[in-house]
C-alpha cells in the first residue's frame, strides 16, 4: 500500500484537462484582444544602482474619462466654453458722458482679467453723438456709431450711454461688472461660426486695407451680414471727467471705421474687400475686426480679426 504524503499525480492531470480544452476552443477575436506579452529584458548587473536607461514598457496614462459602469448610463458633462471662444463686447461711449469714465475703467479691467475661463474678450467702443446729436469734445465720434447703436434701438428698444451688448444680443450698463461678467458667461456657450481675417495679397496703398476673409456656414438662419470694423489701441481719454482718483483713462479699444463688406451665404464663402484707414489713426496699432451676424436681430454668429501691427 502506498503510505507516502504525496497525492497520485493523476488528480493533476484531471484540473488541467478541462483549462487546456477550454484554451483550445476559445474564440481567435478574443485571443487577438489579449496584450502581447513584452519581451525578456536583461536584469541589470549592478545591484544598488539605479537602472540609468527609461523603462521600456511605459504604463498608459489613466483615461481622464467617466468610467464605463455596465448597467449604468454615462452622463454627459457640463457644457463648458470652447477653447479660445471669442465673445465681442460692444460699449456706446462719449467722452461727454460723466458716467462713461467708469464703463472704460471697467471694460478694461475685463480685458486684463479675461472674466470667463476660455474666453477670448474682442471689445469694440463706439463713440456716439451725446446730448441731442452734438460731439462736444468727443474728437472719435463717428455718424456710423451712432447710427449703429440706432440700429440696436429698433431691437432693443433702448439708447443710453454707457450702454454695453455683447455678442449684440445682451444688453446692459457699461459699468456694471456682474451684469458683464454674467453676459460674457452666457455668450461664451453659443457655438460660434468660424470667421478667417487675413491681408489680400493685392496692394492697395499706405491708406487702404485690403482683407480676405473666409467664413463657415452660418446654418441658414436667414440672411447674414459681413462687418468690417478697424480699431485703435492705446488711447487715452483727452479731458478730466469730474472723478478725483485718476485724471487720465486708457480708452477701450476705439472704432476709428466701420463698413458693411457683403452679405453672407448660409453655407459658408469667401470675399476680398477693401476698406479705408483713417489719417489719423497710427497703422502700427489698428485691428481689424470682421463681425458675421444676422441681419434681423444682430446677434454674433462669428467673428475674425486681423491684429495690431499684421496690417
Amino acid at each position: 500500500m502506498h503510505r507516502s504524503g504525496r497525492k497520485p499525480a493523476t488528480r493533476h492531470f484531471r484540473l488541467l484537462g478541462p483549462l487546456l480544452a477550454m484554451s483550445l476552443v476559445m474564440p481567435a477575436d478574443v485571443l487577438a484582444q489579449q496584450p502581447p506579452a513584452p519581451p525578456p529584458v536583461a536584469p541589470w548587473g549592478m545591484p544598488g544602482l539605479p537602472f540609468p536607461f527609461p523603462n521600456p514598457f511605459p504604463q498608459p496614462a489613466p483615461s481622464q474619462g467617466a468610467p464605463s459602469i455596465p448597467g449604468f448610463p454615462v452622463l454627459p458633462s457640463a457644457p463648458i466654453a470652447q477653447a479660445g471662444s471669442p465673445v465681442v463686447l460692444e460699449l456706446f461711449t462719449s467722452m461727454d458722458c460723466a458716467m462713461c469714465e467708469d464703463a472704460e475703467y471697467e471694460m478694461n479691467r475685463l480685458m486684463t482679467t479675461q472674466p470667463v475661463a476660455g474666453v477670448r474678450l474682442i471689445p469694440l467702443a463706439y463713440h456716439v453723438e451725446f446730448y441731442g446729436g452734438t460731439s462736444g469734445t468727443d474728437p472719435y465720434v463717428l455718424p456710423a456709431s451712432t447710427a449703429r447703436q440706432q440700429e440696436y434701438d429698433s431691437a432693443r428698444g433702448r439708447v443710453y450711454t454707457p450702454q454695453a451688448i455683447v455678442d449684440g444680443d445682451h444688453e446692459f450698463t457699461g459699468s456694471n461688472d456682474s451684469a458683464a461678467r454674467t453676459a460674457i458667461a452666457a455668450a461664451a456657450m453659443q457655438r460660434k461660426v468660424s470667421v478667417d481675417v487675413s491681408r489680400a495679397a493685392r496692394f492697395v496703398g499706405p491708406t487702404q486695407l485690403a482683407l480676405s476673409v473666409r467664413y463657415g456656414a452660418s446654418g441658414g438662419r436667414g440672411r447674414t451680414t459681413l462687418t468690417a470694423v478697424l480699431v485703435e489701441n492705446g488711447l487715452l481719454e483727452l479731458h478730466h471727467g469730474g472723478h478725483t482718483d485718476y485724471d487720465r483713462v486708457k480708452l477701450t479699444p476705439v472704432v476709428r471705421s466701420m463698413q458693411v463688406i457683403g452679405s453672407a451665404s448660409a453655407g459658408g464663402g469667401s470675399l476680398e474687400a477693401t476698406v479705408a484707414i483713417p489719417p489719423a489713426a497710427v497703422r502700427a496699432n489698428v485691428t481689424a475686426v470682421v463681425l458675421l451676424q444676422d441681419a434681423a436681430t444682430h446677434h454674433v454668429l462669428g467673428v475674425g480679426t486681423l491684429p495690431a501691427g499684421v496690417l
